[in-house]
């Protein structure tokens, strides 16, 4: 999880508490299947490296500006 890819605390919130859910799904699995069972990671929701491009951080600096209005 990056702490620089997205704008917004809302915006990382979401997505820490999704990468806390699956933290915790793993943590609950009985150490035979952690080993064994591929776990799928979901991919952050608010939150991409997309946003570094300069395009990117354009539309994340007008969903910043639209959200203040």
């Amino acid at each position: 999880m990056h702490a620089n890819c997205c704008i917004g605390l809302q915006s990382k919130i979401y997505d820490l508490r999704i990468m806390m859910e699956d933290w915790r799904n793993y943590m609950s699995m009985p150490p035979s299947l952690k080993r064994y069972a591929a776990l799928s990671w979901r991919v952050p929701q608010n939150c991409s490296l997309s946003l570094l491009s300069p395009l990117g951080m354009l539309m994340g600096w007008k969903q910043l500006k639209t959200a203040k209005m």
